[in-house]
């Protein structure tokens, strides 16, 4: 049964044994976390989802509502990290389990790092088997759905349960989740409330199977199970091969506020502009062409935050004014008529070329080519296939680094914050995790 199988997997995951790519990959997606937690814990939808938990109250006591809090702060920003093949974002819901049991337990930070790759490493499994067909085609929300299986995994591992209890919190997860994305349309809470839901039903499920709770054997691979109910046509053959791959490796960082497929193009307007000395006075149109994932992004006039971190025009418009994509930015200039008229030069276009491609490389839906012409009769081109932040393109350690400092002093001083970011570079001179943590909620 693959609920018991993924169990054993994660089971034989031993920090001194972890390649050390692997350990750096951990260091760096939690550091990336922890940045943007910190850059979106005082937001106003974040109080409000604290204020929906413990009213008035000062802090949060209980683990599950803790992770509910901290996954849908840290997925407010759209800045956090991302799996291509099996899609969505694992970190936050990951992360998030294990920061919330860390406030009440003790927890090694060599512990901490081998439930949260094992989360990953579940993550992707699942997901890698549903998807593209959950999300695209129906409309689930991957950080919902395989982010609530990855967290009880984690959340197991962490409260120390045996095989056969992380199998059934794994399965109990698996029958209990659910997520929907017609928020990508709509607009709507749901984006990221549903990491913070996963986290929170990944540590319910540890604690019902920690007390003799079990969940069906078959979950995933049944009649009536997980991939059946998500996807109906699944790659069974990636389900059944439960090999240890060390998913984390795939994940990527990002380097702008928005959604993942138009990161590719950003890039290269960025690198255009540079390159060619432009201001806004130079550009005369920019073509953006790709996949039909990239042509569903033309969204012009966005009504709200979250449908402007869907739409290519209006991030590129905010990258050409603001030299940097940021929720703060593109909150506050939705009525910004000179980003409207920047948006109405940027034209978005289906290739066949780039759905050749998605499908030879799956997961390769962002993959770009941009042609900005200016009104001197200039045009400068450029195809990219991975965006910076993926495996095969990685994010420069000085650029993390400034991104987690720009956005943990947002709350914290930027002493504390150098520190935590030193700290969480070796895990294992970390003796408990939970000091960071109460270092964390005391800012």
């Amino acid at each position: 049964m693959i609920a018991q199988q993924l169990a054993k997997m994660i089971g034989q995951i031993r920090y001194d044994s972890m390649p050390q790519e692997v350990k750096g990959k951990a260091s760096q997606c939690c550091c990336d976390m922890l940045g943007v937690f910190l850059g979106g814990r005082g937001m106003k939808e974040g109080h409000i989802v604290k204020r929906a938990l413990v009213g008035n109250a000062p802090g949060i006591e209980n683990s599950a509502q803790l992770a509910l809090w901290i996954g849908s702060v840290t997925r407010l920003l759209d800045f956090d990290d991302g799996h291509r093949r099996a899609m969505g974002h694992p970190g936050v819901p990951i992360w998030s389990a294990a920061l919330a049991l860390a406030a009440t337990r003790r927890i090694s930070g060599s512990r901490f790092a081998e439930a949260a790759v094992g989360g990953y490493d579940v993550y992707c499994h699942v997901g890698r088997a549903i998807n593209p067909r959950a999300y695209l085609e129906r409309g689930f929300d991957a950080t919902c759905i395989c982010g609530s299986v990855a967290a009880a995994a984690t959340a197991g591992i962490l409260m120390k349960l045996d095989e056969n209890e992380i199998a059934n919190a794994i399965s109990i997860a698996a029958s209990l989740c659910g997520g929907l994305n017609q928020y990508a349309i709509d607009g709507g809470s749901p984006k990221y409330l549903c990491a913070g839901w996963a986290a929170m039903l990944g540590i319910q499920a540890a604690k019902l199977a920690q007390c003799g709770a079990d969940g069906p054997s078959a979950i995933f691979e049944g009649k009536k199970g997980f991939c059946q109910g998500f996807a109906v046509e699944y790659d069974r053959a990636l389900l059944d091969d439960t090999t240890l791959r060390w998913d984390i490796l795939d994940v990527y960082l990002k380097r702008f506020a928005c959604v993942r497929r138009l990161h590719a193009a950003l890039d290269i307007v960025d690198e255009l502009v540079g390159q060619h000395a432009l201001n806004l006075d130079h550009i005369d149109s920019i073509d953006v062409v790709g996949s039909r994932f990239i042509a569903e992004s033309a969204i012009y006039n966005p009504a709200s935050v979250v449908l402007a971190q869907t739409s290519m025009p209006y991030a590129i418009a905010i990258l050409l004014k603001f030299g940097k994509v940021t929720e703060e930015l593109i909150g506050t200039h939705l009525d910004d008529p000179e980003i409207h008229v920047l948006a109405g030069k940027i034209r978005v276009g289906e290739e066949e070329f780039f759905n050749r491609l998605m499908e030879e490389k799956k997961g390769l839906w962002g993959a770009a080519k941009v042609t900005l012409t200016t009104k001197f009769g200039e045009i400068h081109s450029k195809t990219l296939e991975y965006a910076l932040g993926e495996r095969e393109n990685p994010l420069p350690p000085q650029i993390l680094k400034k991104k987690f400092m720009t956005l943990a002093t947002e709350s914290i001083d930027e002493g504390k914050a150098k520190d935590i970011f030193e700290k969480l570079a070796d895990f294992t001179l970390i003796s408990n995790v939970g000091d960071i943590v109460s270092e964390l909620f005391q800012s």
